[in-house]
């Protein structure tokens, strides 16, 4: 963990979004849990041969609500938890320090567009990036810096990563659904190419909002083109869950 003066412990808020195995508290950070970190928490997978990720990445980690839950998912993994936002940097390292996975999970406050990592590469990177193009000033400077694109975009994720992926790691993402094929000609300018593709509806007969997807190096590997899958969080009623939400959040979830 960091502990420098920066970092200073204090005393919790009462702002708790409680889980089956963690806690967090979320007093002051931009942008507060919600849906996409769960959801991106709950789908990123293991590399492209399938074996479980030893160092992980979540970029722009806000409270920790990923990183823990991949530390959930993944015992053997080490966890770094990066953030910018000093308020967000502040609670990740409280949430952390008081969760199960406290020794694994590591919050570091930097830049991802300048951070340069000091161990090995990474098996798989996950962020939940800003994609608010052309937002207004949102009432807090803290949450106008979680949510602008200039400061973090999915593009500059992609980019980034090809310099820290390891052979076969792989990259996560949670974006708008839109952005799927401007994001796969990026992509193959990188290098990079979609291994998992899912178009989340809100509603079934919904048009998609988000889109949670996978990529990773092309490095002349036979892969087989990614084919859009579909996740569908209510089911008949607002009210309602279906049942392949259900199965994939039910570990987290007190509710479940």
């Amino acid at each position: 963990m960091d502990t420098s003066p920066e970092h200073p412990s204090f005393m919790p808020s009462g702002d708790l979004f409680h889980f089956k195995q963690f806690s967090l508290d979320q007093a002051g950070c931009g942008m507060r849990i919600g849906t996409d970190g769960v959801l991106l928490g709950a789908w990123a997978s293991s590399n492209a041969r399938g074996e479980a990720p030893l160092q992980i990445l979540d970029v722009g980690c806000g409270t920790g609500l990923i990183a823990l839950m991949l530390a959930q998912r993944y015992p053997w993994a080490e966890v770094t938890a990066l953030e910018i936002e000093p308020t967000a940097v502040v609670r990740a390292t409280y949430n952390a320090a008081h969760s199960p996975f406290s020794s694994r999970v590591r919050v570091v406050q930097s830049d991802f567009s300048t951070w340069q990592a000091s161990q090995a590469l990474y098996d798989l990177i996950v962020s939940n990036p800003p994609y608010y193009k052309n937002t207004l000033q949102a009432r807090s400077e803290v949450r106008h810096t979680a949510r602008a694109i200039s400061l973090l975009s999915p593009k500059e994720v992609l980019h980034r990563a090809t310099d820290l992926l390891s052979p076969q790691g792989i990259v996560a993402l949670v974006t708008p659904y839109d952005q799927l094929e401007e994001l796969r000609m990026f992509a193959f300018t990188q290098g990079l190419t979609p291994t998992r593709l899912t178009a989340v509806h809100t509603t079934p007969g919904k048009r998609p909002k988000r889109l949670l997807s996978e990529w990773t190096r092309r490095d002349g590997q036979l892969l087989q083109p990614a084919s859009l899958q579909t996740l569908v969080i209510h089911g008949d009623t607002i009210s309602s869950y279906s049942p392949e939400y259900i199965n994939l959040v039910r570990p987290f979830y007190t509710f479940l």
